[in-house]
């Protein structure tokens, strides 16, 4: 029987360590770089109670700039919805806590037609 995938151990970088860990992932093409962000495509299997429904959503699709990279529901930001048009509350964002910052909004590469909520 296989033993479920758990989060690879990634802690935080010290400020004071962070070029050193920049120049080791760098090093030899990219290859830190390439194997860190593989572990990370592992997440979603760790995680089997996040969703991504509304991203999947066939009206929300021309929203999210990477088809790969989806707003999970149980944390994504939600727009107040327009005149009843379904999908109209999506954006590809979701709320994160972070470091020192106690909440914050992530959205990668906003789609410009979202900002106009062409839905």
């Amino acid at each position: 029987m296989q033993m479920p995938m758990t989060p690879p151990d990634m802690p935080p970088i010290p400020k004071d360590e962070l070029a050193a860990a920049y120049a080791e992932r760098q090093a030899d093409s990219d290859y830190g770089f390439q194997k860190e962000f593989e572990l990370l495509q592992m997440l979603p299997e760790c995680f089997p109670d996040r969703t991504t429904h509304a991203s999947e959503a066939r009206e929300n699709q021309p929203k999210n700039r990477y088809p790969d990279i989806k707003a999970y529901d149980q944390t994504r930001v939600k727009l107040a919805q327009v005149d009843s048009i379904t999908g109209s509350d999506y954006i590809n964002a979701n709320y994160v806590t972070g470091y020192r910052v106690s909440l914050y909004i992530y959205n990668k590469n906003i789609v410009v037609s979202v900002v106009k909520n062409k839905s």
